[in-house]
């Protein structure tokens, strides 16, 4: 579906469905295809960007806990160990049940 096309059209594309999907598993796939065509800058700080106004809803996206967790490997790998902390706390805190 989305072979050959221009990756910004595609991100952006990605974006839009992720943003108002509410199927969990569609939107996993939806979000894993966005970070796959978002590997280099400015897609990355795109994605960034994006998993903020995502975690920062009212309402929370069906795929909250998957969202946090890459944000918390994407500041490790930023070595931005505060926000690393600070995601992975949410985490365990709206979903303890995963431990």
């Amino acid at each position: 579906m989305i072979a050959g096309r221009k990756t910004a059209l595609v991100r952006n594309a990605l974006q839009q469905l992720l943003s108002n999907g509410r199927n969990p598993s569609c939107s996993a796939s939806l979000f894993q295809l966005l970070a796959d065509k978002s590997t280099r800058e400015p897609a990355r700080a795109q994605l960034r960007a994006e998993l903020s106004r995502l975690l920062a809803a009212p309402v929370p996206h069906p795929i909250t806990e998957d969202l946090l967790l890459f944000r918390a490997n994407f500041s490790l790998a930023e070595k931005n160990f505060t926000s690393a902390r600070r995601m992975h706390g949410r985490c365990w805190r709206n979903f303890p049940d995963r431990r």
